[in-house]
């Protein structure tokens, strides 16, 4: 795997830095909020239980993680490891250029589409816009 550049973050790294703030009894109590149950409509979601706001510290401190690395937080089964991500994109979306917002909304709709990440959740996350 080739290696990224001095002070790029990557998915291991968030990842680490989510489970450093894990709370189990929080994950529990979001299991059951999101109806994640067979049969529920958040079926198989699993949660670290960090609170929104934490997570949106975690996606600053690595606003400039690669797509290829989003992707693998995409993939992931922790709705956290999925919002933080999101929360990256829309980030650099709102500083891009033009290009790179084509660019970025092209990644985001190959991800995400026909996909059972939770995206659901993306309500709690402002529309791509450049004032983000």
């Amino acid at each position: 795997m080739p290696k990224q550049p001095a002070g790029m973050s990557t998915s291991a790294q968030v990842k680490r830095d989510l489970a450093a703030l894990a709370d189990t009894e929080r994950a529990a109590n979001l299991r059951w909020f999101f109806k994640t149950a067979q049969g529920e409509y958040g079926e198989g979601d699993r949660f670290l239980g960090i609170p929104v706001p934490l997570q949106r510290k975690i996606a600053a401190r690595h606003r400039r993680l690669p797509l290829p690395e989003m992707a693998r937080l995409l993939r992931s089964r922790f709705h956290e490891h999925r919002f933080v991500a999101l929360a990256i994109l829309v980030r650099q979306f709102g500083r891009a250029t033009e290009a790179e917002q084509e660019n970025i909304a092209a990644f985001y709709l190959n991800h995400t589409a026909g996909s059972t990440t939770g995206i659901w959740s993306i309500p709690l996350l402002p529309t791509f816009s450049a004032n983000t």
